[in-house]
């Protein structure tokens, strides 16, 4: 649900904290990311927003470039 954007809240907190101490788990995320991304699936809000900011995580950062040569609604977000 992280993953689609749709995990809010609390337990969206949760899980990104817990992220933060988890590298099995990061990497994890990572790799069901980009498969979503390369499967179609749109970078959340946020992950573009962080994009254009530059504060993008550097394991997504791969992902939404790959998906915005692609996916030219998301380009023009950006």
């Amino acid at each position: 649900w992280l993953i689609n954007g749709a995990l809010r809240g609390a337990e969206r907190e949760a899980v990104l904290r817990h992220l933060e101490e988890c590298p099995d788990c990061r990497r994890e995320r990572d790799q069901l990311w980009d498969a979503a991304v390369a499967d179609g699936l749109h970078p959340d809000p946020e992950a573009l927003t962080a994009f254009v900011l530059g504060s993008i995580e550097p394991a997504r950062l791969a992902a939404v470039e790959r998906h915005l040569v692609r996916c030219a609604q998301c380009s023009e977000q950006t």
